[in-house]
């Protein structure tokens, strides 16, 4: 009978000495679990194509211009539009700009990944794109290129000149 204790024993030891206590957990994706394989990248940069919308890029883009007149004034052909107090037309593309910053930040010396070039350069398409959408409504924007968090300085910066951003859109490209 002791010898039958001593093999549990020793295969129990055995079996917990060669668990993976360092696994990651599955319910907690976090950046050294994501940023390993082309599939990953794929899926970050699908994300970028949520903030295009569709249908809005052809017309109301069009509609902010003096162009814009469907048979009768507008608020925006006669010049008596006010800006809302919701609009999303500086925060949807600086999300673009944050998520397109993480790819390429991450994509730094992942030179292994097949694709790598591919998602760097889908990631600087958008981050150009956000730029111009920017520059062409606001002018000065403030210029950022690379992911910030809650306390990083750049965040209470000011505006980057808009030549200086409409440089940047045409290195991205």
């Amino acid at each position: 009978m002791n010898k039958v204790k001593s093999f549990i024993l020793i295969m129990s030891l055995v079996f917990i000495a060669s668990c993976d206590l360092e696994r990651i957990p599955e319910s907690n994706l976090n950046d050294r679990a994501f940023w390993n394989d082309n599939q990953n990248f794929e899926e970050a940069c699908n994300r970028l194509y949520t903030f295009l919308d569709g249908y809005a890029i052809v017309v109301l883009h069009d509609v902010r211009t003096d162009f814009s007149y469907f048979g009768s004034p507008n608020a925006i052909s006669s010049g008596s539009r006010l800006p809302s107090a919701n609009s999303d037309d500086w925060t949807v593309p600086y999300r673009l700009v944050f998520t397109a910053n993480k790819i390429i930040q991450q994509a730094e010396g992942k030179d292994k990944i097949s694709k790598i070039k591919q998602w760097i350069g889908e990631a600087r398409f958008f981050r150009a794109y956000a730029y111009f959408e920017l520059v062409s409504k606001f002018g000065d924007v403030p210029l950022v290129l690379q992911p910030l968090d809650i306390d990083s300085e750049e965040l209470y910066g000011g505006r980057t000149a808009r030549e200086e951003v409409v440089q940047q859109i045409y290195s991205d490209l």
